[in-house]
């Protein structure tokens, strides 16, 4: 009798393991993000700089979309704000590019996808379908998916190593009435790269299994009322997975510093200061700086590991060429 008490609890004990587990695994895949009512209304300039996305969370690390699993996209991430009004949804997406001045934008309408481009999907409860939205650099929009209403808006702008993004979509586009507080919609912010590395074609904010139009793993947007002294610190949560994946990335990097920077300090002392050198070894610096740290500030980890980017590559490529041209100068 005894032993059939052990075995009980033992099952038992071993359900909610189970449970446990597959819920963890559950909301490590499925992105949550707190969308706030914006205390002020936002000027759609494509800007980004208005006072009311101080305090709105940024949600960092868009996904490959092309069935390489789940990783994240190296060379051209991109973020987003997201806030509501009782009237409207807003976004604020930066996107982050090499030469945003050279971005692709020639489609106006079903095509936008092969431009540069960012797509919304919103699946509100009770909706039969999901609604599918798209723009590009240069004013092209798209309505794709559901009951077709154009009586929305998107502004762009040019940064120095991004292009931002601003959308305006009135709820009476996606839905009868605003959601209430506490309210959970079924999203995702996919965005599309022409040029660039190949994998990093199709980016998106879930992780998706079969495209943007996968609606069965989009994301949640939780709508919550004014955003409070917790916003900096839930930025951090809804983010420490791609945190986790950076600190990773460059902790690699900072194991296999100490090579390259003695490589690059030997070509500085033949070959004098050199820019290309000197932006190598900052890098390298950075990278070691970064893993050193107990607590490490979400925006500043991010420009760090934009700069860490194919820093190995980079560093090998510039070391050949010195070496190269020393050689032939010698000769």
């Amino acid at each position: 009798m005894a032993e059939h008490h052990i075995m009980i609890k033992q099952m038992v004990f071993l359900i909610i393991a189970f449970w446990i587990t597959a819920s963890c695994l559950a909301s490590d895949v499925r992105r949550i993000y707190p969308c706030y009512r914006l205390t002020q209304t936002p000027a759609l300039d494509g800007r980004l700089d208005d006072v009311s996305w101080k305090k709105i969370p940024e949600s960092m690390g868009f996904y490959m979309c092309s069935g390489t699993g789940k990783k994240f996209a190296m060379k051209n991430q991109t973020s987003f704000k997201a806030g509501w009004t009782q009237e409207a949804l807003y976004f604020a997406i930066r996107a982050e590019d090499s030469a945003p001045e050279q971005v692709i934008s020639k489609k106006k309408h079903a095509k936008i996808w092969q431009d540069d481009s960012v797509e919304l999907f919103f699946l509100p409860p009770g909706a039969q379908s999901y609604a599918h939205l798209a723009a590009n650099c240069t004013g092209g929009r798209f309505f794709g998916h559901g009951k077709k209403n154009m009586d929305w808006e998107a502004r762009f702008s040019i940064g120095s190593q991004e292009w931002f993004m601003e959308w305006r979509v009135p709820f009476r586009v996606l839905m009868d009435n605003p959601p209430s507080e506490g309210q959970e919609w079924l999203v995702n912010v996919g965005r599309n790269i022409p040029a660039g590395p190949v994998e990093e074609r199709f980016t998106c904010w879930p992780l998706l299994k079969k495209g943007f139009h996968d609606a069965e793993h989009f994301g949640i947007f939780v709508f919550k009322k004014n955003p409070g002294e917790q916003v900096r610190e839930e930025e951090r949560e809804i983010n420490r997975a791609y945190m986790n994946y950076m600190k990773e990335e460059i902790g690699k990097l900072a194991g296999i510093a100490k090579k390259h920077i003695n490589d690059l300090m030997e070509i500085r002392k033949i070959r004098g200061p050199c820019e290309e050198v000197e932006k190598m070894l900052k890098a390298w610096d950075q990278a070691l700086a970064i893993t050193a740290q107990a607590t490490t500030d979400l925006q500043k980890l991010s420009l760090v590991f934009r700069e860490c980017v194919d820093l190995k590559s980079k560093s090998r490529n510039c070391l050949g060429r010195e070496r190269l041209e020393i050689l032939f100068n010698e000769n």
